[in-house]
């Protein structure tokens, strides 16, 4: 990674890896000390605590092998000089038997970066949105 890149620039990298499907970008991303949180009650039993970047990956993978989706980022907040807090939608739709419904379901992501890479991540969303 570039020396010295600023913690924005590493946030709206993660989008376009998203945006792409670039699961290489993705895991490129993540620092070797990641460790996440992802909401409470989201589908197919990934939320909770992510122990480290291969867990992280796991969800990601697990979510995209059920739904069609991707976070859309609207607005980008520096909270300091290490931390971001991105506030979007997910959109897209299930993958269920006979097409799953569409989803729309606001987010925000907290992230933390070090050494050009993000090290923390919280998502807060709203689960009942997935449940189609």
């Amino acid at each position: 990674m570039n020396e010295n890149q600023d913690p924005l620039s590493v946030t709206h990298r993660l989008y376009e890896a998203f945006r792409e499907g670039n699961s290489a970008a993705l895991s490129s991303l993540l620092h070797p000390e990641f460790t996440g949180h992802v909401s409470d009650g989201m589908p197919a039993g990934v939320g909770g605590p992510v122990a480290d970047r291969q867990g992280m990956l796991r969800v990601w993978g697990t979510i995209a092998a059920q739904y069609d989706v991707r976070p859309i980022p609207e607005e980008f907040i520096r909270a300091d000089a290490s931390r971001i807090v991105v506030l979007g939608h997910y959109r897209g739709s299930g993958h269920r038997a006979g097409g799953g419904g569409p989803i729309r379901a606001a987010f925000a992501h907290i992230l933390d970066i070090r050494d050009n890479a993000i090290v923390s991540l919280k998502q807060i969303t709203d689960t009942a949105s997935w449940s189609v």
